[in-house]
């Protein structure tokens, strides 16, 4: 979570550690940095399965392969031209629009 930039008050509360500094007593995580922080989250998830797409599609751990084959899906499906996702998917993969 560091590499992304959050906020330590955030990290704290997503990890359980508890400070007791007095800035700590008067700064919270917002619902805001919650939903950056989420999506950046899930952007790093996303890399991580592409990345062990890369390496091998399948795997013998059932959960891993569930994953890997919906990842798969999601990321090689075609989408039409007219679909509002299209722009968007070129992007992810590295396209311009």
């Amino acid at each position: 979570m560091e590499e992304l930039g959050c906020p330590k008050v955030l990290a704290n509360e997503r990890l359980g550690h508890e400070d007791g500094s007095v800035s700590a007593r008067y700064t919270h995580g917002t619902d805001t940095m919650r939903a950056l922080l989420m999506d950046q989250l899930t952007e790093v998830w996303h890399k991580s399965l592409d990345d062990r797409l890369l390496l091998a599609p399948r795997s013998p751990a059932p959960i891993l392969d569930r994953l890997l084959q919906q990842r798969a899906a999601e990321r090689w499906h075609p989408v039409s031209r007219s679909h509002p996702d299209h722009t968007q998917m070129q992007r992810s993969q590295g396209r311009s629009p």
